[in-house]
């Protein structure tokens, strides 16, 4: 009974000595226990799929298969009627967008889940819901205040509920938030606050992560060599657990770390390496940003034609994209080769459509003053290569 099977696996997936084995295990029957969810999805089997899927969705997510994911519980979401399966189905659709980076898509179906969470009185379901949509609305919405009002509710729940686990989880989310808003200091805090849950519920997976984005933070803070070490240290544990997604995005923090201080040759090694991690679980922001990255490397070390190659290629994904710096990233990358190349005018010009779309970014997030920083930064990339661009054309 591949439900059963599922569900003595729900808690070990969390942490703990049976962590790996339990991820090998799914691995090893994974042919069958998907046709198993298929079959109870297609003859209405509510109890087994209430007992399989938590434990299905998690190892979908920690092997970076939420396209495949995605794809089955939206089917088993169409095909079932049930109230309570149909929330925590919603859930699990809106972890899996955040993987795959579509938010906007994400926050609809958490804010769905919430609702009936809280009809159902599921209060498991309702602070997981609540952990992603306050996360959602940070990212998506960029209302960081309602962020944390959720993310406050969440942890609230799981104290409450005695789960060490989910505690870890919400912690972990308050710091993406702080992190959304660019208050790096507040992430960082949180971040380690996190771990020391994290450790006490023994999570490989959420370890590799907070372990990833505390490497991001002390990027920001300019703490470089703490930030190769967490970066590292992720990655170990990500690959230990075989999870591509967490690898890619340890590969390619790494990259930007080794570019900052002028190692080109290894920065594009892991830009590479992430790159073709992205391409394996189909997340296109990855995608495109390790592109951008390799972009640049190819613009710095004078591969001009192999440069704007790749930026013609991430350009032709960014629409795709929920993210609207990508495209003054984009712009910004231009105005590099240009001035590079001594094209002057066309790397004013780029600079300058560059300023402008981070401008709008600016305008469109007006309700957020944490936004407005982060146009901000982005504009004053732009205001400096204009600078630049102008002394050079003077």
């Amino acid at each position: 009974d591949y439900a059963d099977f599922m569900a003595r696996r729900t808690d070990e997936l969390k942490g703990g000595e049976r962590q790996l084995i339990a991820l090998a295990e799914i691995e090893a029957d994974f042919e069958n226990v998907q046709r198993a969810w298929e079959w109870v999805t297609d003859h209405h089997q509510i109890d087994d799929l209430m007992r399989m899927e938590w434990a299905f969705s998690w190892y979908l997510y920690i092997r970076g298969r939420s396209v495949e994911g995605h794809t089955l519980y939206k089917h088993t979401l169409d095909r079932v009627d049930d109230r309570a399966l149909c929330g925590r189905l919603m859930a699990r659709i809106g972890r899996f967008c955040e993987q795959l980076g579509r938010r906007r898509e994400g926050l609809e179906w958490t804010r769905k889940s919430v609702a009936i969470a809280r009809e159902q009185d599921d209060l498991a379901v309702l602070a997981f819901a609540l952990r992603q949509l306050g996360v959602f609305s940070a990212g998506a919405a960029r209302d960081f205040d309602d962020a944390h009002r959720i993310l406050d509710e969440s942890l609230a729940i799981w104290a409450a509920l005695e789960d060490g686990w989910g505690e870890a989880l919400g912690w972990l989310g308050k710091a993406v938030a702080f992190r959304w808003a660019d208050n790096t200091p507040a992430a960082l805090a949180f971040t380690e606050k996190g771990l020391v849950h994290v450790e006490r519920a023994g999570d490989r997976f959420m370890s590799a992560m907070g372990y990833l984005n505390a490497g991001v933070d002390c990027m920001q803070l300019g703490d470089q060599q703490k930030a190769v070490w967490h970066f590292e240290e992720s990655l170990a544990r990500y690959s230990a657990l075989n999870a591509p997604s967490g690898m890619a995005l340890a590969h390619g923090n790494l990259g930007v770390a080794y570019e900052h201080v002028g190692d080109y040759d290894a920065a594009m090694q892991q830009y590479e390496e992430a790159l073709a991690l992205a391409r394996e679980y189909s997340h296109r922001e990855s995608i495109v940003g390790n592109l951008l990255n390799i972009t640049e490397i190819y613009a710095i070390t004078g591969r001009f034609d192999r440069a704007r190659e790749l930026l013609a290629a991430a350009r032709t994904m960014m629409p795709s994209i929920e993210i609207d710096r990508l495209i003054t990233w984009g712009l910004l990358v231009e105005a590099r080769i240009s001035f590079r190349q001594k094209d002057y005018e066309a790397a004013r010009q780029s600079a300058h459509a560059a300023f402008d779309s981070s401008q709008a970014v600016n305008c469109q997030k007006s309700a957020s003053r944490s936004a407005f920083v982060k146009a901000s930064h982005t504009a004053t990339q732009s205001r400096l290569w204009m600078a630049l661009i102008e002394i050079r054309l003077g």
